[in-house]
């Protein structure tokens, strides 16, 4: 639970890190319930109350995609880069290859300016609990 919620916390304030392994299965995630969203959307039409549907998944999808974004920051911190790397991706036909290379490579090793490594604060706090 204390993981769950400090998780939440940080895209939510977008603080600390995110390692790849996490990273990649949030993002297929988070495209699954895009496209779950844009699926039952073309599902509503001529549907009663069509409107308020639409309306209710566009904004989960929305949410969805904020998330998407909060954690791309946080994998960017990773990498020990600002979130407004992100916004590389703006450049036409090569800002999202280097957005995608940034996203790849390996975290920082131990602590960076954007906090310790996911793996080490946790095998930290337990080193200390265990004494």
């Amino acid at each position: 639970m204390y993981v769950m919620i400090k998780t939440i916390k940080g895209h939510i304030f977008l603080e600390g890190r995110l390692r790849r392994r996490i990273y990649w299965p949030l993002t297929i995630l988070y495209i699954g319930f895009i496209v779950g969203c844009g699926y039952l959307q073309s599902l509503s039409t001529g549907m009663l109350h069509e409107y308020e549907l639409r309306l209710a998944l566009g904004f989960i999808a929305l949410s969805v995609l904020l998330l998407s974004f909060s954690a791309g920051v946080l994998r960017l911190h990773d990498t020990d880069r600002s979130g407004f790397s992100y916004f590389i991706f703006l450049l036409p036909i090569v800002g999202g290859l280097i957005l995608l290379l940034f996203l790849c490579q390996k975290g920082s090793e131990g602590t960076n300016r954007f906090g310790p490594a996911p793996g080490l604060a946790t095998s930290q706090k337990n080193k200390h609990n265990s004494c």
